[in-house]
């Protein structure tokens, strides 16, 4: 069964931070890393062919989409065991509206912007006792949107289609 994600991908710059600070996370917890990203949507049942044209049939003025950090946050395991909160804003709305409507038609999809840094069950203690970020930027900046086949367990993710913004 097609289970598709749609995936904001950061700016080589912070990519490069961000996928370093999951790499640091992950393997200290022993789990399987995987791409810095911001999921738009999740389970998108819809063909590749539909939602690569969804995608493209997206028009923005901005090439770019900035991105306010609000902080780190344990929270419900597994997918958001440990995590960065990101301030909404207008154009991750319309967006990701965009999208809901396009791919989800009917499904309700509870939209929380954030970054994970690790899935899987752990103890919130030792999530904040073992992990320092000194590193996390104040904001972050996405250049790329992709379909990532996440039909699989997450050392198996896929990125499908990419381009840029």
């Amino acid at each position: 069964m097609l289970n598709f994600s749609i995936w904001l991908l950061p700016e080589s710059r912070f990519e490069l931070l961000l996928n370093s600070i999951i790499k640091k996370t992950t393997n200290y917890f022993s789990c399987s890393p995987f791409d810095a990203h911001y999921t738009l949507a999740s389970g998108v049942n819809q063909p590749l062919a539909k939602t690569k044209g969804v995608l493209n049939s997206y028009k923005t003025k901005a090439k770019l989409i900035r991105c306010d950090l609000i902080g780190l946050v344990a929270g419900e395991s597994p997918w958001k065991s440990f995590y960065i909160s990101i301030k909404n804003n207008s154009e991750i709305s319309r967006i990701q509206n965009y999208i809901s409507e396009k791919l989800l038609s009917g499904q309700n999809y509870d939209f929380d912007p954030h970054m994970s840094l690790v899935y899987g069950r752990f103890d919130e203690i030792d999530l904040r006792n073992n992990i320092k970020f000194s590193s996390i930027p104040k904001e972050v900046i996405f250049d790329k949107i992709a379909i990532v086949d996440t039909s699989r367990s997450v050392k198996d993710w896929t990125i499908v289609y990419e381009t840029n913004i």
